[in-house]
């Protein structure tokens, strides 16, 4: 029997830890989902899939935690943003998404199938979750720093 092949990826080498700030780990969640989307290798499917789970499970504690003071600067702008993150498939992958969830419920059982719309939905997820954590939240004005109201 052949040895299982190792498949190795540059965000893989990436250490987090619970002193990665948030946007930084936000960032590499975005990336790890995006990555994960693409791949048609089940190691490294399995390998990207773990390292967003652990990237999101050092975040999930943090997230009603204030903003550091040294990653204030990273969020203030001079103008406020056009857009905002926002979750927006179309009909077809809204339906595909409600599907593959309401089908993995009712047999409880993952089918090879289902992976595809799954890994789109969390890639959309992670992709609006990193957005919403690394948007700006102050504006440069004449007053100085103010909350960027929504």
């Amino acid at each position: 029997m052949a040895p299982p092949l190792n498949y190795t990826h540059p965000l893989l080498a990436v250490t987090v830890n619970n002193h990665t700030d948030f946007i930084t780990l936000a960032t590499h969640c975005e990336k790890l989902a995006d990555t994960l989307l693409e791949c048609n290798h089940i190691q490294l499917q399995q390998a990207l899939s773990e390292r967003l789970t652990t990237c999101l499970q050092i975040l999930r504690p943090t997230l009603l935690d204030p903003v550091p003071d040294n990653l204030i600067s990273a969020l203030t702008v001079d103008q406020p943003p056009q857009q905002q993150p926002e979750f927006a498939p179309g009909s077809e992958q809204l339906c595909d998404y409600a599907l593959v969830l309401s089908q993995l419920i009712t047999h409880q059982a993952l089918t090879p199938e289902m992976l595809p719309s799954l890994r789109g939905l969390l890639a959309d997820l992670v992709q609006l979750f990193s957005g919403q954590l690394t948007a700006p939240r102050w504006v440069n004005t004449e007053n100085g720093v103010q909350f960027i109201e929504e």
